[in-house]
């Protein structure tokens, strides 16, 4: 899967493990860098089998939980296929995504 970053930030945290490890602490950076290697090697959303993507309010926004209330936020990166007419996004067609957010969501 094609992952992007809303900001150089989030790239930071998701490709360097020290830097997260300082930002996040130890289990959360470790659990994060789990999880960047299994989107990565996805080829759709619906490959992830690890703390499946769940829906958030808005169709196309997704969570993926992390340990100690993290979770990554994400959305799908391209438009058109990977919905439906009535605008549900089809996981097995997001193979692009764009990383949102990283922290403690409710």
């Amino acid at each position: 899967m094609e992952l992007a970053f809303a900001t150089t930030g989030l790239r930071r945290l998701c490709e360097d493990l020290e830097f997260a490890s300082k930002m996040l602490g130890t289990q959360v950076s470790n659990d994060l860098i789990d999880r960047i290697a299994d989107l990565r090697a996805a080829e759709s959303l619906s490959d992830v089998v690890a703390r499946r993507p769940r829906a958030c309010p808005s169709q196309v926004n997704f969570a993926i939980g992390l340990v100690e209330n993290h979770r990554i936020l994400l959305r799908s990166n391209h438009q058109g296929d990977s919905q439906t007419e009535s605008s549900a996004v089809q996981l097995d067609k997001v193979w692009r995504v764009k990383i949102t957010d990283i922290g403690v969501h409710p």
